[in-house]
């Protein structure tokens, strides 16, 4: 079926009813299974119309029960689902960012995206989230670079952004303070900075160039390299 559209799967049920259906819904793309149930079913040939928009799906009938009675079930049919059209992505929001803020992606066909890259064809990929056939939400990646957002369908087709979407500089910490805790000890603190994922510190003795001493996720780090009686500058 193309997407968008229905589809009918059809049960024959034996002995009397009302029935209560019990269904595993696949998802061949997401590889993720879902339950549905139907109730008061009252025809022995009954016919459930299901229309999986974006990804083939696989409808197991696992349980049937009738009266408080559990029967045996058997069958399953699985859902092709065509795309109707090429991907094609119109816009972004915002159209600049740091790394790890999240860019909403919209257009035409992109249901079936498995995949994007920022900066070009050859960008860094990152994590897709289908919202709908017109809108995707995707992170910004560490060592993402100015560029096209491209998008990636199962089915193997492409789709570029009509503008270079801006990755926008992470600003240096402020509130940087170094406090002694013992004399082997300093703690380096500083303010969070909206976009930064990690920090790196460095440090120097006066008078000597800087070299990094740490990386860290937090807004704090215990250099537990120093030594007595030595003065250190850190950034």
């Amino acid at each position: 079926m193309s997407a968008g559209n229905s589809a009918s799967l059809a049960v024959t049920l034996e002995g009397t009813g009302p029935w209560t259906l019990t269904w595993s819904d696949h998802n061949v793309w997401t590889n993720a299974t879902a339950t549905t149930v139907e109730e008061n079913v009252t025809s022995g040939t009954h016919t459930r119309t299901t229309a999986p928009l974006y990804a083939t799906t696989t409808f197991t009938l696992t349980a049937v029960s009738a009266n408080g009675c559990t029967g045996t079930t058997s069958g399953s049919s699985t859902v092709t689902v065509t795309p109707t059209g090429s991907p094609q992505i119109t816009g972004f929001t915002p159209p600049s960012g740091a790394v790890g803020e999240t860019v909403t992606v919209t257009g035409n066909h992109l249901g079936t995206t498995s995949s994007g890259t920022f900066g070009g064809a050859n960008g860094v990929s990152t994590f897709v989230t289908v919202v709908d056939n017109n809108t995707l939400r995707m992170p910004v990646p560490l060592g993402a670079t100015t560029g096209k957002i491209v998008i990636y369908t199962q089915e193997g087709a492409t789709a570029t952004s009509p503008s270079n979407f801006v990755v926008a500089s992470v600003a240096a910490p402020s509130g940087l303070t170094a406090t002694a805790t013992t004399v082997s000890n300093v703690l380096v603190t500083w303010n969070a900075v909206s976009g930064a994922t990690s920090y790196k510190v460095f440090r120097s003795n006066v008078g000597a160039n800087y070299s990094l001493v740490g990386t860290t996720a937090a807004t704090s780090f215990n250099d537990s390299t120093v030594y007595a009686d030595k003065a250190y500058l850190y950034k």
